[in-house]
């Protein structure tokens, strides 16, 4: 992966399967260049990376996201368990966070988009695998998610 780049928006990949985060940062390096792009593997890796603990403190290296693409189905902390601990943190800085499911799910019953605090969770669900179509698709609801950001 490239150096980080003060400035540019980074997006966390939150994916456990190698073939998936390879298609996955592909597809986003192809969509949108400028962007940095993070991966961690495990659930308990990406509270970590939100909570700025161990490694993750430096900032220089690993920046806060902007972006975070969550898979649900993890080996340790399930993605539900991510974003319960985001709905307990509130205070967090701002986040925009998307599903990345391996298979269709029955869809919950939740509105499409929830705020807590600076944090917005994207509940459409995208299928897997990413493809450039894809990241163009969740960058252009980024987009939008940015732009009524700017609006409040």
């Amino acid at each position: 992966m490239k150096d980080v780049v003060q400035g540019n928006p980074t997006i966390l990949l939150v994916e456990d399967n190698d073939a998936d985060a390879q298609l996955a940062c592909k597809a986003f390096v192809k969509a949108a260049p400028h962007f940095n792009f993070k991966r961690v593997i495990l659930g308990s890796t990406t509270i970590a990376y939100l909570a700025g603990e161990g490694i993750y403190a430096d900032r220089s290296r690993f920046p806060w996201p902007d972006l975070m693409i969550l898979d649900m189905r993890l080996p340790d902390v399930t993605g539900e368990h991510v974003l319960n601990w985001i709905k307990a943190h509130p205070k967090m800085e701002k986040l925009c966070v998307m599903i990345l499911a391996g298979q269709s799910r029955q869809r919950r019953n939740t509105p499409v988009m929830e705020t807590f605090g600076n944090v917005t969770i994207c509940h459409a669900e995208f299928l897997k695998p990413p493809s450039t179509q894809l990241a163009e698709t969740m960058l252009s609801l980024f987009g939008q998610w940015k732009n009524m950001q700017k609006k409040n």
